[in-house]
């Protein structure tokens, strides 16, 4: 289980300066298995990993082309697969990386008045993670990851941080 803030934002805005795409908070889902060692044996344990990231409705403020402030409203999600190549650094703590394919989707408006800003869309996406793992107890991991998931449509990209649980069985 995994909670934390994605954002999608539209290719070629020029964002506000004050403000970044604002994510939100939004909740996903992951299951995975090992299926072995890098370098084979006795290496770093490498997995593969299925999971639903949810990208809840958020608000994303950029420059419009007279010198005003504007505001695009996206949401999406994104569903993917990936190997993932743990680094511990000691019994508990460690790195670990993931690669893999992503199905994103995005829906995206802008206010009334405004240039459309057409986000709409589905897309397959090369997702990118980093993170940082805690094993609290036998069963028990923490972890907390950045996420590039890749395109979300023809006309944005999406990407996010999480902290998660996962329960190894």
């Amino acid at each position: 289980i995994t909670l934390g803030a994605s954002a999608i934002v539209q290719k070629g805005l020029e964002l506000d300066s004050d403000q970044r795409a604002e994510g939100r908070l939004s909740g996903g889902l992951f299951v995975g298995a090992q299926i072995g060692a890098l370098p084979i044996g006795s290496g770093w344990p490498l997995a593969v990993e299925a999971s639903y990231q949810d990208i809840a409705r958020h608000k994303v403020t950029y420059k419009t082309a007279g010198g005003g402030r504007s505001e695009l409203t996206a949401s999406g999600s994104s569903t993917s697969l990936a190997l993932k190549l743990d680094a511990p650094i000691t019994e508990r703590f460690g790195l670990y990386g993931k690669r893999g394919v992503a199905r994103n989707k995005a829906d995206g408006a802008t206010p009334a008045g405004q240039p459309v800003s057409d986000i709409d869309g589905s897309r397959n996406g090369l997702l990118t993670a980093f993170g940082l793992q805690y094993r609290c107890d036998a069963p028990v991991t923490l972890r907390g990851e950045l996420t590039n998931f890749g395109n979300s449509s023809a006309k944005s990209n999406a990407g996010g941080f999480s902290v998660g649980l996962a329960y190894r069985f």
